[in-house]
């Protein structure tokens, strides 16, 4: 059984103050430089699921579930960045992408940089792409007892490839900054191991499970957690020449779930509350007085 965690304005806040802190110092280099340049697209990937279309195969359940609602919308967030050409090196170009999926098989993905790749000239080795793990998205992998969304996984590959092939498109001067903090109020490890004789029946009604979520406190049933927990919410910020915010990129290891299918779940509530707040913050200060252009993505 797993529970939802609401979302709370201080992890967006956190990733802005840690990004804010080495803007001071590593930002300004970047620019001064001339050289460093970054781009950044969205595309849209949310099911066509309602009549006359079949309902989406939803993965993130121990068994399969379906959906033909929309609850809000699928994206691929994607990155590209352009090193400062150091002196008698050629420019290094990467790019980071991020999907609204549960999670994607290595052939998908493989694919996807192969496209990717063909269009834009960035090597296959320096593109980046990993799943938001929302449970509320239609299946590019079977898993569990959840068959695969055919026809909803074959759209993904060019859909990751068109979004780096935008963003690659859109490269322009930037700057870029870098933090990290450690949140330990909202981390915490759910899942215990058990004591031999008190195995739990698991979800296909089998008395084998060792491991259980939420034992419930100081359960006499339990050894002790499963393993240690990472509360490190690290961000990349990245700026456009002026200082308006182009993108962020966060990475923190919390496991959710909580909204009806189809949605972006928990990571769709923080990007548009971090652009929000971006936006906010932007029009406060002299360096970022222009809001948000279309293209800024969160990732």
């Amino acid at each position: 059984m797993m529970t939802r965690r609401p979302l709370t304005p201080t992890l967006a806040f956190a990733a802005m103050l840690a990004a804010d802190l080495v803007f001071a110092v590593a930002g300004t280099t970047a620019a001064a430089a001339g050289g460093f340049r970054a781009g950044a697209a969205t595309v849209n990937i949310t099911p066509h699921n309602a009549p006359p279309e079949a309902p989406s195969i939803i993965a993130g359940g121990f068994l399969e579930a379906q959906s033909d609602r929309v609850h809000d919308p699928l994206l691929v967030r994607a990155i590209v960045l352009v090193d400062g050409n150091a002196e008698g090196q050629p420019p290094v170009r990467l790019a980071m992408v991020v999907v609204d999926t549960c999670m994607m098989p290595q052939s998908l993905i493989d694919e996807a940089k192969r496209l990717a790749a063909a269009r834009t000239g960035i090597p296959v080795e320096r593109i980046m792409v990993s799943a938001t793990h929302t449970h509320s998205a239609p299946a590019a992998l079977a898993c569990l007892g959840t068959r695969v969304d055919a026809p909803y996984a074959a759209r993904l590959p060019e859909a990751i490839a068109a979004a780096i092939v935008a963003a690659d498109e859109r490269l322009a001067p930037a700057r870029i900054g870098w933090g990290k903090v450690d949140d330990w109020h909202h981390t915490h490890n759910r899942r215990w191991v058990r004591r031999p004789e008190t195995r739990v029946v698991d979800p296909f009604g089998n008395p084998t499970a060792l491991a259980h979520m939420h034992p419930g406190h100081l359960s006499r049933e339990v050894i002790g957690p499963s393993g240690p927990v990472d509360p490190q919410l690290s961000v990349i910020s990245i700026q456009d020449a002026v200082g308006r915010p182009l993108a962020l990129f966060a990475n923190y290891s919390q496991h959710y779930f909580g909204s009806p299918a189809v949605s972006a779940d928990y990571f769709g509530l923080f990007s548009k509350f971090v652009a929000a707040a971006l936006a906010s913050r932007g029009k406060a200060t002299a360096r970022s007085s222009v809001p948000l252009r279309r293209e800024t993505a969160v990732i």
